[in-house]
């Protein structure tokens, strides 16, 4: 397996639930798709590298790197299959408005509540990706970017339910 939980669940159990999938009613081009997706992978890397600088727990930051060079990878696939589907755009991974704020003011917690809201901002994040490839899949027309959409998918909604909050778990 390449992700242990590292005793992770007692911080997750507070984390958001794994919500049941939502959808957009609007189309999704390739390109809206590559582009989204490799702003929001940014910003995973982004987040990840904060928790490895930030967590005083030896855990959290194995588990940081481990998502960071997990996104790494993620960036390379999403650019074969951009390439693949001859899009024509670059990928730029410089977060929005909105997530720079997130990230920013993750930078400002406290140390005692980084972990958390570090876990919280992550499953946020994951979750944004995981509507966003579904909706790939359901109406993207490119097989190659519905091919890496679905192992995203796949890949983080695992991710998702192997932390989600055991049943009689306090958070402490």
């Amino acid at each position: 397996m390449f992700m242990t939980p590292h005793n992770l669940s007692t911080l997750l159990a507070g984390a958001l639930p794994f919500p049941a999938a939502h959808k957009f009613n609007r189309s999704l081009s390739g390109a809206q798709y590559g582009l989204r997706m490799a702003m929001l992978n940014g910003c995973a890397i982004r987040l990840h590298r904060l928790a490895i600088e930030r967590s005083r727990r030896a855990e959290v930051r194995d588990y940081a790197r481990q998502m960071a060079e997990a996104h790494i990878w993620t960036a390379e696939a999403l650019l074969t299959a951009v390439q693949a589907a001859h899009l024509g755009v670059g990928l730029d991974q410089q977060p929005d408005d909105a997530h720079a704020r997130c990230l920013e003011a993750l930078k400002l917690v406290s140390l005692s509540d980084f972990d958390y809201d570090y876990i919280n901002s992550q499953n946020r994040l994951y979750m944004e990706i995981i509507v966003l490839s579904e909706q790939y899949i359901e109406l993207g027309a490119d097989k190659a970017l519905a091919l890496f959409a679905t192992n995203t998918l796949s890949y983080l909604s695992h991710h998702l339910q192997q932390f989600s909050p055991v049943a009689g778990t306090e958070f402490q």
